[in-house]
């Protein structure tokens, strides 16, 4: 839990038609309406097939409320090349703990441990050090 850090969202934009969709589902997550949120971001999911940023955001959103899960799942479908990755990579970590799975939880710490330049190199470091993984 004290690794953890609730993602913010993106920016939403007033005024932009062909946006509505991502601006309310965004502002919904914001607001912490996370079932709302996940039921407009998967519905923009089906006309985007495999959207990152959609994906990523079901994901947070199901952290949120605890469907840690469905949450890995999630995290884990971000593209390789996505401005998500890192951070799913981190999260997926963590609900795979909060799962206690710390097999494979541990086996993605690594992967981001022994990459020096990964955003959190240092968390992934920091907590194999701690229980269950010493």
């Amino acid at each position: 839990t004290k690794y953890y850090e609730k993602e913010v969202g993106l920016p939403v934009f007033m005024g932009v038609k062909n946006d509505k969709g991502f601006n309310d589902a965004m502002n919904a997550y914001k607001d912490n309406e996370f079932e709302e949120a996940i039921i407009a971001f998967e519905g923009l999911l089906q006309e985007q097939g495999e959207n990152d940023t959609l994906l990523y955001f079901v994901a947070c959103s199901n952290q949120e409320l605890g469907a840690f899960e469905q949450a890995a799942e999630k995290f884990n479908s971000v593209n390789e090349t996505s401005v998500f990755k890192e951070n799913s990579e981190f999260n997926r970590a963590l609900c795979l703990l909060k799962l206690k799975d710390s097999t494979k939880a541990k086996e993605v710490l690594n992967d981001i441990a022994s990459n020096s330049t990964h955003t959190y190199h240092n968390k992934a470091v920091e907590l194999l050090k701690e229980k269950p993984f010493n």
